[in-house]
């Protein structure tokens, strides 16, 4: 029950974020360091334990025939895993943690952590915009770690896995995190002054598509990850998040060619993408 008539007159989210904002004492630092860090963190917590079960025991086997990639193995390798595992946490709380504290002069003058919430039209805005925003930085500094010198010392780390596993999707060089995954993101709130809880929210849709791009399972009702494991596959293609400069820079010619284009739709059936739109060569040995 609601302590005061004030609380009434709540709608749920903003009650939530009463009592958030309570128990932080209205400290911006708080809300634009340790708050960002612990809703990315959490975020990969949940999104991730139903991959890392179906990867880690091959259970339940009949969601094998949904992997992306085929004839890949399950159970994935414990060690690889591990070391996957191990940098992937490091990335999200340590490095993520430094980067926020560095971020914080910017953050606290461009993102408001008030009580009052933003009006709707205003967080569509601002999610729009941060879309936008990481298709760009993240298209060019992805493409600009596939060049040689810093592929071989920096990302050739995140391709390590060529059938990625979703705990993967942060798998990389603490450089590469900082300049491609993560500022990508954090700009985009500061750009539109968003409130600090549309920033989280969209933090959160964030990882929760990155998890899905990198999970290797292209599972019905679900978006298609067939664009960003076709990248893990081939390496040259397909570098952005939305597909919009790849479209633009021509760098999904051969994506588009191929059987796994086709396949990059939300499945709304019992039957694996492979079953509904399978290889051309396969398709016509039968």
């Amino acid at each position: 029950m609601y302590r005061n008539k004030e609380a009434v007159m709540m709608n749920p989210i903003e009650y939530l974020w009463s009592q958030v904002h309570s128990a932080f004492s209205g400290n911006e630092f708080l809300f634009l360091t340790f708050g960002s860090v612990s809703v990315v963190t959490f975020a990969l917590i949940v999104f991730n334990i139903p991959f890392a079960v179906v990867d880690l025991t091959g259970w339940p086997s009949s969601l094998v025939k949904y992997k992306t990639q085929e004839g890949k193995t399950i159970p994935v390798n414990w060690p690889m895993y591990r070391k996957t595992l191990t940098l992937t946490a490091f990335n999200a709380v340590v490095v993520s943690f430094i980067v926020q504290v560095m971020m914080y002069p910017l953050a606290v003058r461009t993102i408001s952590c008030s009580l009052s919430l933003p009006s709707l039209p205003k967080v569509v805005w601002d999610f729009v915009v941060c879309l936008l925003v990481i298709e760009v930085l993240f298209y060019y500094a992805h493409r600009l770690f596939h060049a040689p010198i810093l592929y071989k010392r920096i990302h050739k780390l995140h391709h390590d896995w060529i059938a990625p596993v979703s705990v993967g999707s942060i798998y990389c060089h603490p450089i590469e995190y900082v300049f491609s995954n993560l500022l990508p993101v954090v700009i985009g709130p500061c750009v539109t002054g968003s409130h600090v809880t549309v920033a989280w929210f969209f933090y959160t849709v964030v990882i929760f598509f990155t998890t899905l791009n990198h999970c290797g399972y292209h599972f019905p009702f679900l978006p298609s990850n067939e664009f960003h494991d076709f990248h893990h596959a081939k390496f040259n293609e397909c570098y952005g998040s939305l597909g919009l400069l790849d479209y633009l820079h021509s760098t999904d010619l051969s994506f588009r060619k191929r059987s796994n284009y086709k396949r990059h739709v939300i499945l709304t059936g019992r039957d694996s993408a492979r079953e509904l739109y399978p290889d051309i060569k396969k398709k016509a040995e039968q």
